[in-house]
């Protein structure tokens, strides 16, 4: 009688453990569902006039085409390059709630960083305010965006399209 109450908790624990044990091979990890494509988003620039007398001032804003996604821009870096024989950069204009940090050492170029933690508040990454050196139509001007990402930290570089022509707005300022 002894030894069969000896083996009862013996023989309990090897049937709770052979219930316990996984006879199913384990399953092979599925691949992520496929993430909808991001949205393409245009990139251009806005000057306030395809005409600019000498000592003029001409302004330009870089443009980023939200009506293509709703995912808003949170941050950015970007590159203006201009013609130094053309124009003379004089200073940036704010836009409300965004902060930017905005490199004019370069006579053909500036380079602006720009941050906002509930989206830029319409189109415009920055506008840049120039004075006309000589008198000017269709100043040289080109646009690259080197980063751009939105609110939920999404990087959206390579789903922007680069327009080449600038659009005009005489109400830019």
């Amino acid at each position: 009688m002894r030894s069969a109450m000896k083996r009862l908790p013996i023989g309990a624990i090897a049937l709770a453990l052979a219930a316990c044990a996984d006879n199913h091979p384990p399953l092979a990890p599925t691949a992520p569902a496929a993430a909808a494509p991001a949205p393409v988003r245009t990139s251009y620039l806005t000057a306030s006039d395809s005409s600019v007398a000498a000592g003029a001032d001409f302004y330009v804003s870089a443009n980023v085409d939200t009506a293509a996604g709703s995912e808003q821009i949170a941050s950015y870096l970007a590159r203006v390059h201009f013609d130094g024989r053309q124009l003379q950069y004089v200073s940036d204009v704010a836009i409300p709630g965004v902060m930017r940090a905005v490199n004019s050492s370069d006579t053909t170029m500036i380079t602006v960083a720009g941050a906002t933690a509930t989206g830029l508040p319409d189109s415009r990454l920055f506008v840049l305010h120039f004075r006309a050196r000589v008198t000017v139509t269709n100043p040289t001007l080109s646009l690259d965006i080197n980063e751009l990402n939105t609110v939920g930290y999404a990087n959206r570089t390579t789903s922007v399209q680069r327009v080449k022509s600038v659009r005009v707005n005489r109400a830019l300022r």
